[in-house]
């Protein structure tokens, strides 16, 4: 059954099935990231946000949108460009830059606990079977 949502560029409520974007939204970002595409394979120079808004009509949060869903990458010495949410260093897509993304998997993987073994009653015979032959 869905359930009621806000869409992430538009922020109307609309009924999701799962996704965070609305129908009319996901229509107009597909055919925003066919014309950025185009756009950037002419004007490989003005890749930066502003360059790509302006050069295409194309509006600013679906641009923003892309980027985090690293549909788009832009470029990293651009005014406009993105910036990590950690340390705030200009990157070309998503949220976080390299640096900081493995920085947090590290110390997630440390602070997981281990999965222990269970020994079941059967273990334990098992052992005794193995010191028994053994002598």
């Amino acid at each position: 059954m869905p359930d009621i949502a806000q869409c992430k560029i538009c922020k109307k409520p609309f009924q999701s099935f799962g996704g965070h974007t609305c129908h009319n939204c996901l229509v107009d970002v597909d055919a925003a990231q066919i014309k950025i595409r185009d756009y950037l394979y002419d004007n490989p120079q003005k890749s930066g946000i502003d360059d790509i808004c302006e050069g295409t009509d194309v509006s600013r949060n679906i641009v923003l949108y892309l980027l985090k869903e690293k549909r788009l990458t832009v470029s990293e010495s651009s005014d406009s460009a993105p910036t990590c949410i950690y340390c705030h260093r200009p990157i070309g897509n998503g949220l976080m830059c390299d640096e900081c993304r493995a920085l947090i998997s590290n110390k997630l993987q440390y602070a997981a606990p281990k999965p222990t073994k269970k020994k079941s009653p059967d273990d334990s015979r098992r052992s005794q079977l193995l010191i028994d032959l053994n002598r």
